[in-house]
């Protein structure tokens, strides 16, 4: 017999990997800071499960529909302690994680007393961490059981393995982790990346290619450092409601920006990922063009190289004529690229090299899907 579940929409990656065992699941679904139920753009709905309402999963509690109920953090298990189905607490965070995203000042000791007489008091409990850093946080009784990464877990792990070239494809090789979706931000006003000028349409195919959902995040124009922030707050608070866990980055060496993106994501649930993390650029440079990587540089900083690299294809004529201050990735912000092909890839995209212009300091070329003919916006 399949056993039906009731759970609640919070850490959606799990939930998404709790489907595919097949059974019947009912979601609770939830509203966080105005975001709604399931975000598709990651992710679709797995067919053997349905989002509900409280009001129906009361109901269905009524009825003893469920044979278990599966609770993400307290909120969801104080809404069902008192029903005598089967449950089961997940631990996804550690114990320091959970109150540093309390809005209330917490006093650790009276807190964790209040948990135990809590769990002690709740029937047919069984409490699950999904690694056994958190259970050793939070200093409780239950079962580990690993679904995914634990920063802890693999500490030190740099992504050094020579066939593994882009940021995607190492954490796809990765079993311990399962790779949901795109980030990218774009300019309201042009619809281009951020820096890399490339347009949403032809940024929007590339993420097809890779059979990846892409998530856009617009950003105004101008658009100041608060903004930003702010805008960026705002993103992540959605994610980390759908369970995504980590973020992944494709920073080499950089260790300030490395040090912000950390700053960032401290105390939201969501952990960073830096891959690619301390490989020499020179051999990375290389090894992406035998593997097959095709890009083309579409933004040179002239401040730091000869303008007329923009529009160049990333290959290895182009890194034989760098400049030798010039880093062969453009770590240092030296150049900017849209690639087209490589690995995971599952084909080639079209294009052709479009106007250049000069814009706030920068050397920018149009990339256009092949047969368009529009002016530089």
């Amino acid at each position: 017999m399949n056993p039906n579940i009731l759970t609640f929409n919070w850490h959606e990656g799990y939930i998404h990997l709790l489907a595919k065992t097949g059974y019947a699941m009912d979601i609770v679904g939830r509203t966080i800071g105005g975001i709604a139920d399931w975000m598709e753009a990651f992710r679709p709905v797995p067919d053997n499960c349905r989002i509900i309402s409280k009001a129906e999963a009361e109901g269905g509690l009524e009825a003893d529909r469920y044979d278990c109920i599966i609770a993400h953090n307290l909120k969801d298990l104080m809404f069902i302690h008192h029903w005598p189905t089967p449950k089961i607490l997940v631990f996804h965070n550690k114990f320091r994680t959970e109150t540093a995203l309390s809005s209330e000042d917490t006093n650790e000791e009276d807190y964790l007393k209040q948990l135990r007489d809590f769990l002690a008091a709740t029937a047919n409990l069984s409490l699950v961490f999904i690694s056994e850093s958190k259970k050793e946080d939070w200093g409780l009784e239950g079962e580990v059981i690993l679904p995914g990464i634990d920063l802890k877990d693999y500490d030190g792990y740099r992504g050094d393995i020579p066939k593994v070239l882009r940021v995607g494809n190492l954490l796809r090789e990765r079993e311990d982790i399962e790779v949901v979706g795109l980030v990218t931000t774009v300019n309201r006003a042009f619809h281009r990346v951020a820096m890399h000028a490339v347009r949403e349409i032809l940024l929007r195919e590339q993420a097809a290619t890779v059979d990846l959902p892409l998530a856009v995040i617009c950003l105004p124009h101008p658009c100041t450092n608060e903004e930003y922030e702010a805008i960026m707050r705002g993103f992540i608070e959605k994610a980390n409601g759908n369970g995504i866990s980590h973020m992944a980055f494709g920073d080499i060496f950089l260790q300030d920006i490395r040090e912000y993106r950390e700053q960032m994501l401290k105390g939201t649930g969501i952990a960073s990922l830096f891959p690619l993390w301390g490989l020499s650029t020179d051999k990375l440079a290389h090894d992406m063009i035998a593997s097959g990587l095709r890009s083309i540089i579409t933004c040179v900083d002239p401040r730091s190289m000869p303008a007329g690299f923009v529009g160049r294809e990333f290959n290895e004529g182009l890194l034989a004529d760098l400049p030798e201050e010039v880093d062969p990735c453009g770590e240092n912000g030296e150049f900017h690229t849209f690639t087209v092909n490589g690995p995971g890839f599952d084909h080639s995209l079209e294009v052709k090299i479009g106007e250049t212009i000069v814009r706030d300091g920068f050397v920018y070329v149009d990339v256009l899907q092949m047969g368009e003919c529009v002016p530089y916006s």
